[in-house]
Order: structure tokens, then C-alpha cells, then sequence
């Protein structure tokens, strides 16, 4: 099995600094031509299904990257972002630990086993399969850390992943995820800026 994962286009939001968590979030124009540059990239992949957060944002990208690619889009509300209760709709604060304990927030244990509820079920579904799995930064980061048992502070201290970008996630018959690629936004490089 492998697993492409696709953090959503940048939002209105991302671009205001605001907190979506669990809220939709809106792409901006420039979420719109990440995704456009990111469904060329993933035309040269062969994806068999696609599930998405069902939030917004996460949606809206994951239609425009299976324009050309054709593949099904599976909603699965197992990949929203964390809900940072109070804090989503607000400005970030300085020196935002997105892990952090936060009151009235999902916690990350939470958030765990909500990831390997989704994971248990798509690997007895669609074991031999490649699986595009478009979500939000700390989601995708827990989904890393669940896969390869890797600490979750270490992801993150290469920094959540970019909008647009790409990770890749194999298993080897084993039970293990090998990370092959984390945080790829080489597809955007020649992407105009206005």
C-alpha cells in the first residue's frame, strides 16, 4: 500500500493568519493554482481512490486535483484538522505549538485514535492499493507519526507541511510505513506568483 498525502491549498485564512482547526476555510487564489499545479504533478502517478477531509477546503482541492486524474473522492470527517475550540476564527499566537494542550480543544490523543480507526479500516479494504489521502497540516503530521512510529515532535520540528504539498508513505508487507518523501512542493516552483 502506499499513501499519498496532500495537505489542502492555501486558504484566506492560512493567508490572514487566523486558526481554522475544524472550521471550513475558504481556498484563496492562490490555494486554487497550488491545486491546479498539484493536479499536474499527480497526473503522472496512477491513484486507485482518494478520501478527503470533509471540510471545505480540503474539498475543494481534492475536486480540482480529480479533474484530470479521475479518480473517486471518499469524504471522511476521520481527516479534519484538529479542533482548537476557542481558538479557530482567531488570530494564531506567537510561538503556536500546534500539539500543545489548549483548552476545550480535541486533544492529540483524540486526534490519534480517530487517525488509526481511518488507517485500520483502509488497510484491510486497500491493502494492495495507492491511496491519495488530501488533509490539514497536524493531521497529516499525526497520520506520519501513527504509520511510522516516528515521534511526533520530530515531524514537526521540520515544520507541518507546506499547502499543495506532497508526502509518500509505503509499507513493505510488513505492518511498517517507510516515509519516502515529506513536505514536497517542487510542482509549485514554477508556479506565477500573481
Amino acid at each position: 500500500m502506499k499513501l499519498i498525502l496532500i495537505r489542502h491549498g492555501e486558504t484566506i485564512e492560512n493567508q490572514t493568519n487566523i486558526c481554522q482547526g475544524q472550521n471550513h476555510g475558504q481556498l484563496s487564489q492562490m490555494g486554487i493554482k497550488q491545486a491546479i499545479y498539484l493536479n499536474e504533478e499527480l497526473s503522472k502517478l496512477k491513484i486507485d481512490i482518494c478520501f478527503s477531509s470533509d471540510l471545505k477546503r480540503a474539498m475543494d482541492t481534492s475536486k480540482i486535483i480529480s479533474i484530470s486524474n479521475g479518480f473517486q473522492i471518499i469524504p471522511d470527517s476521520r481527516l479534519r484538522e484538529r479542533n482548537l475550540g476557542q481558538l479557530q476564527g482567531k488570530e494564531f499566537p506567537e510561538n503556536w505549538d500546534s500539539l500543545a494542550p489548549l483548552s476545550g480543544a480535541e486533544t492529540v490523543v483524540s486526534m490519534i485514535s480517530r487517525i488509526e480507526n481511518f488507517l485500520n479500516e483502509i488497510k484491510i479494504k486497500y491493502s494492495n492499493n495507492t491511496i491519495l489521502i488530501v488533509s490539514h497540516g497536524i493531521t497529516i503530521t499525526i497520520l506520519i507519526s501513527v504509520c511510522t512510529g516516528m515521534n511526533l515532535s520530530l515531524i514537526q520540528s521540520n515544520q507541518l507541511p507546506g499547502n499543495c504539498s506532497i508526502s509518500i508513505l509505503k509499507n513493505d508487507r510488513t505492518k511498517n510505513f517507510r516515509l519516502l518523501k515529506y513536505n514536497i512542493t517542487n510542482h509549485l516552483n514554477n508556479m506565477p506568483m500573481e
